[in-house]
């Protein structure tokens, strides 16, 4: 039976802290063996966010997994957790944790009787966001590829239907220098039409017409844009991370929810300065988005001029290998191929694994492989001959698979 009241996190903090003791709290056998990850000082390894609060635990197998208790009631949980679990499993996204959602979590210690629902998922070992951009806003270079990546991955999450519905530095991890989405409380999902969350995102990354009425495939194009823009302009013009994002001590990237509201804000006049063209004439799509009515339907895939190293695919993924073979086109000896990495029975395959030509789930070859012969440079992100030891843009090597 689940309780009607949420409890606070000093409930769940007085649990964890002392967690030998309660270990009969919890129903799941993973958890209920495993013990709680402190730092080097003795803290609890935790992390807070809108809707709970997640802790840090290594199981008897020493595997680290991340247990969410929730502060907040939230609508629709189980059908939204129920949904990220099936695609998964079918799919297995790259940018997506492995997440159990536990109706019968952790046992209410006033009545026994009554049980709170958990999450429980890996742990995923990576920089927020910012961290990310504080490291490396000095590279030029690496932020562009990085911002690359950003668009391929906004690609990848509308082949397989899927909206955050919170895109935000906190929900946005690197590792390995690849993006992990974590935070599932307010996803999108087809058939999750009815089930709508009580939450319409971090306001310094929304935009400001957004409402929880704003609910569906497209509620993270504004959000996706605003995160784009900020990676070009910061990779084009460093002084902008630490005029906006270090001297304001933002908790967010360089934009504000005053920026979003206010038309003659500082970083307006900046961005129309910046010294890439191409920030300039997306901070003008954004601006003009922006102090209009919120329009969702707007593709940030449109919007960015479809810079993919491959060519969007249906919303619907194939479940066969395509009949005709993509287009191709030479260009500084390489080839830029029309195809995202996915295998011949339309599975994604993972970004940070440029070897894996054979899919982990149906053992179908990747389709760059089957058709071209080509893998991925774990480097500059470009496709490549399959038996290159060295990639022929970057220079770097590749790590060729036998």
């Amino acid at each position: 039976m689940i309780s009607p009241d949420i409890p606070s996190p000093d409930y769940y903090g007085e649990i964890v802290e002392n967690f030998h003791v309660y270990t009969h709290y919890f129903k799941d056998k993973e958890i209920s063996g495993a013990r709680p990850i402190r730092k080097t000082n003795g803290q609890l390894l935790f992390q807070s966010g809108n809707f709970g609060i997640v802790y840090a635990f290594q199981t008897n197998h020493g595997r680290r997994i991340a247990v969410k208790f929730f502060t907040r009631k939230a609508l629709g949980l189980k059908e939204r957790y129920k949904k990220l679990s099936q695609l998964i499993n079918q799919r297995n996204p790259p940018f997506l944790a492995h997440t159990e959602f536990i109706l019968d979590g952790i046992m209410d210690g006033r009545n026994q009787r009554n049980w709170f629902p958990i999450v429980k998922m890996e742990w995923i070992s990576g920089d927020p966001l910012t961290t990310y951009l504080e490291k490396n806003y000095r590279n030029s270079n690496k932020l562009k590829r990085f911002a690359q990546k950003w668009v391929e991955l906004i690609h990848q999450m509308r082949i397989v239907q899927l909206s955050h519905g919170d895109l935000q530095h906190g929900n946005i991890l690197i590792r390995r220098d690849e993006f992990v989405l974590i935070d599932y409380d307010g996803i999108y999902l087809p058939g999750l039409e009815k089930n709508r969350p009580d939450e319409s995102g971090e306001p310094n990354y929304q935009h400001p017409h957004r409402t929880v009425r704003h609910y569906g495939p497209d509620m993270d194009n504004f959000s996706a844009l605003l995160i784009y823009i900020s990676i070009l302009a910061v990779a084009s013009d460093p002084k902008i991370w630490n005029k906006y994002h270090v001297n304001r001590n933002l908790e967010s990237l360089i934009f504000s929810h005053e920026d979003l509201v206010n038309p003659r804000a500082p970083i307006w006049k900046d961005l129309k300065h910046n010294p890439d063209n191409y920030v300039i004439q997306l901070s003008k799509k954004l601006k003009e988005w922006t102090f209009s009515s919120y329009q969702p339907t707007k593709d940030f895939l449109s919007l960015v001029g479809g810079r993919l190293t491959g060519n969007t695919l249906p919303v619907q993924p194939p479940i066969s290998p395509p009949s005709i073979p993509p287009k191709t086109t030479k260009r500084n000896s390489l080839i830029e191929i029309d195809t995202a990495p996915i295998c011949a029975h339309g599975h994604l395959l993972p970004l940070n694994k440029p070897c894996l030509i054979y899919c982990p789930r149906c053992a179908q070859k990747d389709i760059r492989t089957v058709l071209h012969g080509l893998k991925r440079c774990p480097h500059c992100g470009q496709n490549i001959p399959y038996k290159s030891r060295y990639c022929p843009q970057c220079g770097q090597r590749t790590g060729w698979c036998p």
